[in-house]
């Protein structure tokens, strides 16, 4: 099966090719203020990712929970 070269077909298809190149944007252009105008999604999301760096903590101490004051865990946790 041959390759699709665009180019050869652009140079060949020439006609084709000058009708396309005003008339795709033009049309894109017209088509833009008919587009609905949905500010929120139909969907909603229910999970949240929330991150903090402590002072002094390396990467792998961030992911055990090592190094955070006790007073903090339970406020972290939501307990």
């Amino acid at each position: 099966m041959p390759q699709l070269n665009l180019s050869k077909w652009a140079i060949r298809n020439r006609a084709i090719v000058l009708y396309l190149l005003p008339t795709l944007p033009i049309s894109g252009a017209l088509a833009y203020p008919e587009l609905p105008q949905n500010e929120d999604p139909g969907f909603s999301c229910k999970g949240k990712t929330c991150a903090a760096r402590w002072w002094g903590s390396s990467s792998a101490n961030d992911v055990s929970g090592a190094g955070i004051p006790q007073s903090d865990v339970a406020f972290i946790s939501g307990d």
